[in-house]
């Protein structure tokens, strides 16, 4: 069942009163809560075009959908302060308020059989929505599927590669600069 069926079912959670905490939220979503909150997104939108993307070694993106959202870090080794182009990519979900330091590890990503596996530092685990998350967009990110309506999976409009502001239509779409496409 995807993440998208067990955030669609089940008994709403209000304004947080019915659940004591996170962990029993994360909880009764994974049984098939519906979180309750104003929609963020009323079109479908994948402003990730390829698998590609998380291969930049500096690719911030945010899942959200049903009144809910997460963002999420994909980052790179580095030798000799240039990104290693096999890897290994490093996961991490943003927990706090600081954009660019708040993140708590979650797995690694797989570009060779492109997917997020945990590993024995992971925080999460396989049954935790973040997982199930990443996992999700992920999956719709590598089979071009269109999303469920009121779902988006967006990048930061920064290059995946050297966190520079995009702004070429070109670039927006791709997620990563004239330059640094070029590198690859």
């Amino acid at each position: 069942m995807s993440i998208v069926d067990l955030l669609a079912k089940g008994k709403n959670l209000g304004n947080g009163e019915d659940f004591g905490n996170q962990a029993e939220a994360e909880l009764a979503i994974a049984e098939g809560a519906e979180m309750y909150a104003p929609e963020l997104v009323t079109e479908p939108t994948n402003s990730i075009k390829s698998v590609d993307f998380f291969k930049g070694g500096k690719a911030f993106f945010t899942v959200s959908g049903k009144g809910t959202h997460y963002t999420f870090k994909i980052s790179a080794k580095k030798k000799n302060n240039r990104i290693l182009p096999e890897g290994p990519f490093f996961v991490s979900l943003l927990t706090g308020p600081d954009n660019y330091a708040n993140y708590k590890y979650l797995g690694m990503y797989d570009h060779q059989h492109p997917g997020v596996r945990l590993t024995a530092k992971s925080s999460f685990n396989n049954e935790s929505v973040p997982v199930k998350t990443v996992r999700w967009a992920v999956s719709k990110v590598l089979s071009h599927e269109t999303l469920p309506e009121g779902w988006a999976i967006q990048h930061e409009g920064k290059c995946c590669r050297c966190g520079r502001k995009l702004t070429t239509p070109e670039s927006i779409n791709n997620g990563i600069g004239p330059e640094c496409i070029k590198m690859r």
